[in-house]
């Protein structure tokens, strides 16, 4: 607390109070990236694996109907 006195007899609040403000929007700044890039590899992840589970229902679901047409042709 004394440091913070001695900041505010030589430099006034307003230094004090900008410098105050400047490391709140810092750190508000730095997690607010930090949270969104998690959030976003998360979803992206599970994206990806619906994807992919889409794909492999795709691809039996085209075996089956060529086994089908194959089946109709002979």
């Amino acid at each position: 607390m004394d440091r913070l006195f001695e900041a505010l007899e030589i430099f006034g609040i307003e230094v004090v109070l900008l410098l105050g403000f400047s490391y709140a929007f810092y750190k508000f700044f730095f997690f607010t990236l930090k949270d969104v890039k998690e959030e976003f590899t998360k979803r992206h992840d599970y994206l990806k694996n619906e994807i992919d589970n889409a794909n492999k229902l795709l691809i039996q679901m085209n075996e089956r109907i060529n086994r089908l047409i194959d089946e109709l042709k002979d």
